[in-house]
Protein backbone atom coordinates (compact mmCIF):
# COMPACT_ATOMS: atom_id res chain seq x y z
CA UNK A 1 0.00 0.00 0.00
CA UNK A 2 2.69 2.40 0.89
CA UNK A 3 6.43 2.94 1.40
CA UNK A 4 8.48 5.51 3.41
CA UNK A 5 12.41 5.66 3.35
CA UNK A 6 14.52 7.05 5.08
CA UNK A 7 17.62 7.81 5.17
CA UNK A 8 20.22 8.99 8.05
CA UNK A 9 23.76 8.79 10.31
CA UNK A 10 22.31 7.46 13.15
CA UNK A 11 22.65 10.71 15.36
CA UNK A 12 21.31 13.91 13.97
CA UNK A 13 20.03 14.02 10.36
CA UNK A 14 16.77 12.06 9.25
CA UNK A 15 16.33 12.74 5.64
CA UNK A 16 12.95 11.55 4.37
CA UNK A 17 14.09 9.74 0.86
CA UNK A 18 10.84 8.81 -0.75
CA UNK A 19 7.06 8.30 -0.14
CA UNK A 20 4.66 6.47 -2.06
CA UNK A 21 1.06 5.44 -1.28
CA UNK A 22 -0.14 3.35 -4.23
CA UNK A 23 -2.95 4.78 -6.15
CA UNK A 24 -6.02 2.72 -5.38
CA UNK A 25 -5.05 3.41 -1.61
CA UNK A 26 -4.34 7.29 -1.48
CA UNK A 27 -6.32 9.98 0.23
CA UNK A 28 -6.88 7.17 3.16
CA UNK A 29 -4.40 8.63 5.86
CA UNK A 30 -1.67 6.13 4.56
CA UNK A 31 1.15 8.63 3.45
CA UNK A 32 0.18 10.83 6.59
CA UNK A 33 0.45 7.92 8.88
CA UNK A 34 3.79 6.57 7.33
CA UNK A 35 5.25 10.03 7.96
CA UNK A 36 4.37 10.01 11.37
CA UNK A 37 5.51 6.73 12.29
CA UNK A 38 9.07 8.25 10.52
CA UNK A 39 8.65 10.72 13.21
CA UNK A 40 8.19 8.69 16.22
CA UNK A 41 11.04 6.38 14.96
CA UNK A 42 13.11 9.87 15.01
CA UNK A 43 12.18 10.31 18.63
CA UNK A 44 12.33 6.67 19.83
CA UNK A 45 15.89 6.15 18.65
CA UNK A 46 16.80 9.43 19.68
CA UNK A 47 18.02 11.19 16.73
CA UNK A 48 18.62 15.04 17.02
CA UNK A 49 19.26 17.10 20.33
CA UNK A 50 17.05 14.52 22.84
CA UNK A 51 15.00 18.18 22.68
CA UNK A 52 13.08 16.87 19.98
CA UNK A 53 14.11 15.59 16.10
CA UNK A 54 17.69 17.71 14.64
CA UNK A 55 17.57 18.06 11.28
CA UNK A 56 14.38 16.13 9.81
CA UNK A 57 14.43 16.29 6.40
CA UNK A 58 12.68 15.65 2.82
CA UNK A 59 12.68 17.19 -0.73
CA UNK A 60 9.22 17.62 -1.59
CA UNK A 61 6.92 18.55 -5.03
CA UNK A 62 5.15 21.76 -5.41
CA UNK A 63 1.98 19.77 -5.27
CA UNK A 64 2.96 17.73 -2.04
CA UNK A 65 3.96 21.24 0.09
CA UNK A 66 0.40 21.41 1.36
CA UNK A 67 0.54 17.96 2.92
CA UNK A 68 3.69 18.02 4.39
CA UNK A 69 2.87 21.67 5.84
CA UNK A 70 0.18 19.61 7.84
CA UNK A 71 2.57 17.74 9.55
CA UNK A 72 4.71 20.20 10.66
CA UNK A 73 7.39 20.65 8.06
CA UNK A 74 8.14 24.47 6.53
CA UNK A 75 9.28 25.35 3.43
CA UNK A 76 12.97 26.51 3.52
CA UNK A 77 15.22 27.57 0.28
CA UNK A 78 16.56 23.91 0.42
CA UNK A 79 14.04 21.72 0.83
CA UNK A 80 11.50 21.29 4.01
CA UNK A 81 12.61 20.63 7.22
CA UNK A 82 10.39 19.91 9.94
CA UNK A 83 9.80 22.60 12.80
CA UNK A 84 7.90 21.11 15.34
CA UNK A 85 8.18 23.66 17.91
CA UNK A 86 7.46 27.76 17.53
CA UNK A 87 11.16 28.34 18.31
CA UNK A 88 11.90 25.96 15.84
CA UNK A 89 9.73 27.09 13.24
CA UNK A 90 10.42 31.15 13.76
CA UNK A 91 13.95 30.35 13.77
CA UNK A 92 13.84 28.84 9.85
CA UNK A 93 11.53 31.23 8.54
CA UNK A 94 13.82 34.23 10.03
CA UNK A 95 16.82 32.38 8.18
CA UNK A 96 14.71 31.60 5.30
CA UNK A 97 13.27 35.47 5.13
CA UNK A 98 17.19 36.19 5.32
CA UNK A 99 18.51 33.85 2.86
CA UNK A 100 15.80 35.72 0.56
CA UNK A 101 17.12 39.08 1.08
CA UNK A 102 20.52 38.31 0.19
CA UNK A 103 19.43 36.24 -2.62
CA UNK A 104 17.32 39.36 -4.14
CA UNK A 105 20.52 41.67 -3.00
CA UNK A 106 22.98 40.20 -5.13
Amino acid sequence: MGLIRLVGDGAYILHVAGLSVHPDFQRQGIGRRLVKLAIDFCRETQVGSGRGPGEFTLFSNTGANRFYKKLGFTLIPNGMVLTETAFRRRLELRFQKEWQQRRDNG
